[in-house]
């Protein structure tokens, strides 16, 4: 299922990596809607013509498509958490990280949830760690994973982790195109092996021939005394 995407650059990794892990392909667009204070509102146009707006909402659209990725947890109540920590990285994460360069009180709160954890929610990747992972990135990025690591190591770990699956998720689904290009290109046909052609058959030798011409001879005398002695009686 390929649908169309339209969002602005701060949110599009979110999106792509989500249908990535989720095996769904996407067609990516500037948007065209704004909030009345002026940035763009993603919108996800479905293949029926529906649209769904806003980050949060794509995301999860985007998880359930394929649930065995199990994106958006294992049941009910990972579900929930899940929806939990989207919205802290929407409504926290994303505005701190707009207003200051100091998001110590995040890496606080991410540190003592990741102590003995390798996801935010259960035993496996979901939406959540996706989105909050593509948000904290550029920042962990600048402030430097040494010093991260000395400060908050169980953080920094839970996010390199979370990269890594993102990369290979999106990775591998760009590579699907080329792999399916090579595997619908038609086949040459293989040339059937020509027959041998006979050889030719050896001239006769020259005593063959004159054995040949000698033994017709013999055969019109013979003939030819048959036919005088029956003139003769």
């Amino acid at each position: 299922m390929a649908l169309t995407l339209r969002a602005g650059e701060a949110s599009s990794r979110k999106f792509l990596a989500t249908a990535a892990l989720a095996k769904v392909e996407v067609s990516l667009s500037p948007s065209t809607l704004k909030t009345p204070c002026g940035l763009p509102v993603p919108e996800l146009i479905l293949p029926g013509g529906q649209s769904v707006r806003h980050t949060n909402a794509i995301l999860r659209k985007l998880a359930q498509i394929y649930e065995d990725a199990g994106l958006m947890g294992n049941d009910f109540i990972e579900s929930g958490l899940v929806d939990s920590w989207l919205d802290w990285t929407t409504m926290e994460v994303d505005h701190l990280l707009l207003e200051s360069e100091d998001f110590t009180e995040v890496l606080d709160v991410l540190e003592v949830q990741m102590k003995s954890r390798t996801f935010l929610v259960g035993q496996r990747l979901s939406v959540a760690d996706v989105s909050l992972a593509c948000s904290l990135s550029s920042a962990v990025e600048k402030a430097g994973h040494d010093k991260i690591r000395q400060s908050h190591p169980s953080t920094l770990r839970w996010l390199l982790t979370s990269l890594h699956h993102i990369d290979r998720a999106m990775a591998s689904q760009a590579q699907a195109p080329k792999a399916s290009a090579k595997a619908a290109e038609p086949k040459t046909a293989k040339a059937e092996p020509k027959e041998p052609k006979a050889a030719p058959k050896a001239a006769p030798k020259e005593g063959e021939e004159a054995g040949a011409e000698g033994g017709s001879s013999k055969k019109e005398e013979k003939r030819k005394a048959k036919e005088a002695e029956k003139k003769a009686k």
